[in-house]
C-alpha cells in the first residue's frame, strides 16, 4: 500500500509539475513575448472595403490614399517620396487622399510645410480605414477594395513597385 500511494504522490506532483510549466509557458509567451493590443484587431485585409465619407469610388480606377499623422516622424522621413508619388499620381490622373487623425487644420499645415497636395484631405480615426500605423499606402479599386498596401517607411524598390502599380 505505501508502494502505490509513493507512486500516486510521484505522479501528482509531476502532473502537477508539467501544468505548471504549461500554464506558465502561455502565459510568458502571450503577455511579456507578445502582448495584446487592441489596435491588432483591425488588419489591412487585401479586398476589403474601405468607407471614407463624401468619397465616390466608382468615379476613379484607382485611388492612392495615405493613412499619415502630423506627430510621425517616418511620415516626415517618406516626404520625398510622397512628392514624386504625387506627381506620378497627377500624371496618370489618379485620385489622392490623405487621411489624418488630426483636425483638418493641423493636417493642412502639415501638408503645405511639406509641399504636398492631396485631392482631398479628410480627417478621421485611422482605424476606420483599417490602418494601424503611420504611414500606411493603400491602392484602391473603383469598387472601393482596397487592393494593395504598404505600411512604414518604404524601402527604394517598394516605392518603384508602388509608382509602376498607378
Amino acid at each position: 500500500m505505501s508502494r502505490l500511494s509513493r507512486f500516486l504522490e510521484i505522479a501528482t506532483n509531476s502532473a502537477v509539475l508539467v501544468l505548471c510549466l504549461l500554464i506558465g509557458s502561455v502565459l510568458i509567451r502571450n503577455w511579456l513575448v507578445a502582448p495584446p493590443s487592441s489596435q491588432s484587431s483591425r488588419q489591412i485585409v487585401i479586398g476589403s472595403k474601405l468607407d471614407i465619407t463624401g468619397v465616390a469610388w466608382a468615379s476613379e480606377p484607382k485611388t492612392i490614399v495615405l493613412g499619415l499623422s502630423t506627430q510621425c516622424h517616418f511620415c516626415s522621413e517618406s516626404t520625398p517620396f510622397y512628392a514624386r508619388l504625387m506627381k506620378a499620381a497627377s500624371e496618370k490622373h489618379r485620385r489622392t487622399i490623405a487621411v489624418f487623425p488630426q483636425n483638418a487644420d493641423e493636417s493642412s499645415k502639415y501638408l503645405s510645410s511639406k509641399q504636398l497636395q492631396f485631392d482631398k484631405v479628410v480627417s478621421a480615426p485611422l482605424d476606420s480605414i483599417h490602418v494601424n500605423g503611420t504611414p500606411t499606402l493603400l491602392i484602391v479599386d473603383s469598387s472601393g477594395k482596397i487592393r494593395s498596401a504598404w505600411v512604414g517607411k518604404l524601402q527604394r524598390q517598394s516605392e518603384d513597385e508602388i509608382l509602376a502599380s498607378l
